[in-house]
Formats: structure tokens, C-alpha cells, sequence
């Protein structure tokens, strides 16, 4: 069916497709195909302003909905610092990962793909911990690694942390060129998220959206 399953930070799916969570989700599915994918862009950094906004929330559930409508997706976790994406699908925190190409432990960055964790769904996770995330990030290997991944996919989503925690999501977004904000009701600034927006700009990416997250 067409009903998008919906992953909550703790690992767990929720699945009826007549909820208020997953309809939210296709409707933003068919946003981000019409607004984006479909006009040629293919990558885009989802984050937050601060922490307990819901980023990794709508960018694993993003992720799931899309590959529910045949579009081939992957869902890389570019918080170096704090990973969430392994416990959301239950990989080896220990396992390679992006940290373990960008460090050079692994040569290839296909080598750290985990292949359809749900259907057409692929994840990156982010790997064993590193030091100076931020430089790896910033470096020609990150972006080799982003232009030989979209090869093989459709889109890819990027996770990423809060933006007031340090600049490792507008560096990222900076690559990609594209970022979805996702803000929190009743939690996040207006003054922070316009924040956002400008540092995202200085860092020539391209807002796509923002996302209201009521659910995580």
C-alpha cells in the first residue's frame, strides 16, 4: 500500500496508514518528489536549529515513505557526533560506517551501504566515533563520497546535527547545496530557526522546506 511507515526515535514502526502521522508524511513525500526530486536535485541535508527538534525523526521517516513509492533512497547519518539512525534500524553501532570511508578504513563508499533495511530503503550509518568530525566533513573525500553515492540512487537524505551544537550541519548541507529545516511545536524559536535560515544561505544551501514536527 501507499501508506508510508512511520519510525520513531526509539526503533519502532508504526504502520497504519489512515494515521494523522503517516498522512502528514505523504504529503511531504509528495512536496519533497514534486518541489525537488523531481526538478532534478537529489540530495538534502535535514536538520535543526537545536536538539529535540526531530531532525533524524523526519528524515528516517522521509526516507521510508519515499522508497514506499519506488523511489530508489538512501538515508546517510552525518551526525558523526551523536548517531541515531543505527538504533532507528537496529545496525551495529560498531559497524562500518561513513566515519569508517571518510577515515580511510574503508576504501570505497558503496562498502558502507546497508542494502534495503526496508524496501528500497539503503542506510549509511555513521560509523565508529571520530576526532574532528567537522574537518571530515569538509574535506574532498566527503564530497567524492556524496557525488559516487547519488550514482546509484534517486535521492538521499542526510542527517545531521543541531545546528547550535556545532557547524557540521551546514557544512554538509554546504556539499549537497539543499537542506530541509525541521522545526518542533511548542520547542523550537522562531529566532533560531530564522538563524538557520541565514547560516544555511552563508553557507550556500538552499532551504527546500520546513517541517513542523509534532510527533517525535
Amino acid at each position: 500500500g501507499t501508506g508510508a511507515p512511520v519510525v520513531n526515535n526509539k526503533g519502532r514502526f508504526v504502520t497504519d496508514p489512515a494515521s494523522p502521522r503517516a498522512e502528514s508524511l505523504r504529503l511531504l513525500r509528495t512536496q519533497i518528489i514534486a518541489q525537488h526530486v523531481g526538478a532534478g536535485r537529489r540530495a538534502f541535508a535535514v536538520t535543526g536549529a537545536t536538539d529535540g527538534a526531530g531532525a533524524t525523526y523526519i528524515a528516517a521517516n522521509l526516507a521510508a515513505a519515499l522508497s514506499q513509492v519506488g523511489i530508489k533512497t538512501l538515508l546517510v547519518d552525518a551526525n558523526l557526533r551523536n548517531p541515531r539512525l543505527d538504533t532507528v534500524f537496529g545496525i551495529d553501532p560498531n559497524g562500518p560506517g561513513l566515519s569508517s570511508y571518510l577515515t580511510l578504513d574503508v576504501n570505497r563508499p558503496e562498502r558502507v551501504i546497508y542494502p534495503n533495511v526496508l524496501p528500497g530503503l539503503s542506510v549509511v550509518p555513521a560509523g565508529p566515533p571520530v576526532a574532528r568530525p567537522q574537518e571530515l566533513l569538509s574535506g574532498a573525500r566527503f564530497r567524492t563520497g556524496v557525488d559516487i553515492l547519488l550514482r546509484q540512487f534517486d535521492v538521499a537524505l542526510f542527517d545531521t546535527p543541531a545546528t547550535n551544537e556545532n557547524a557540521d550541519a551546514l557544512t554538509v548541507a554546504g556539499v549537497l547545496g539543499y537542506a530541509l529545516v525541521v522545526a518542533r511545536r511548542n520547542f523550537s524559536f522562531v529566532k533560531d530557526i530564522e538563524t538557520l535560515a541565514t547560516q544555511l544561505s552563508a553557507a550556500r544551501a538552499t532551504v527546500i522546506g520546513s517541517v513542523l514536527n509534532d510527533y517525535d
